[in-house]
């Protein structure tokens, strides 16, 4: 089960990304900044790096509040981190203009890596799904795969039915494998990673 339509917590996030940062990061264990974040919790490290390096802020009273949901502003957030990607002024879309986090939407949205719903509102303070999280982080990576490409040999999720939006995305987020870059830009698999 890959739970494709449910939100994403803020602590999946932070391990979502800490996991897809560089290696070295992870021999030091770092004191959490935050007193809702025990140091034995299975996301302390991501969400005490993440915040040592900028990445990750807390709420206004000091809290990180790791089971609450990630909106979809906050995700573009730190994706723009990330990525140092350097605040834009020019809308993307209707319904961000004045909200706080206007300059980070815009930044991932010129780089294409966000896009909007139906009608072109972002919605940026509705819940992130595991499937949006999926296809900006595949969008960033430039990890593409179209539907009739992907492999066989691809079990799939129980709740993951081919027709669902993010099928592809998901398939390509959860299987290691080697590529060909096809002409469209495109992976084409070759085979499946150790």
């Amino acid at each position: 089960m890959v739970g494709p339509d449910n939100p994403i917590t803020r602590a999946e996030t932070a391990e979502i990304i800490y996991r897809l940062l560089e290696a070295g990061m992870y021999a030091r264990a770092l004191q959490s900044p935050f007193p809702d974040v025990g140091q034995d919790e299975w996301y302390t490290q991501s969400v005490s790096y993440l915040a040592n390096i900028g990445i990750l802020k807390g709420y206004l009273d000091g809290t990180f509040r790791p089971g609450n949901t990630i909106t979809r502003a906050e995700f573009a957030t730190i994706i723009s981190a990330i990525n140092e990607l350097p605040q834009t002024k020019r809308n993307a879309f209707p319904d961000v203009e004045g909200h706080w986090a206007v300059g980070y939407i815009n930044s991932v949205a010129e780089k294409g890596w966000v896009s909007g719903y139906p009608g072109g509102a972002f919605m940026p303070e509705n819940n992130l799904t595991r499937a949006e999280a999926v296809s900006v982080l595949n969008r960033m990576l430039n990890r593409r795969i179209e539907t009739q490409d992907i492999p066989a040999w691809t079990s799939g999720f129980d709740d993951l039915p081919a027709d669902h939006w993010a099928y592809a995305a998901i398939i390509e987020a959860s299987y290691g494998h080697e590529f060909e870059r096809k002409p469209n830009g495109f992976e084409l698999w070759i085979k499946e990673q150790d």
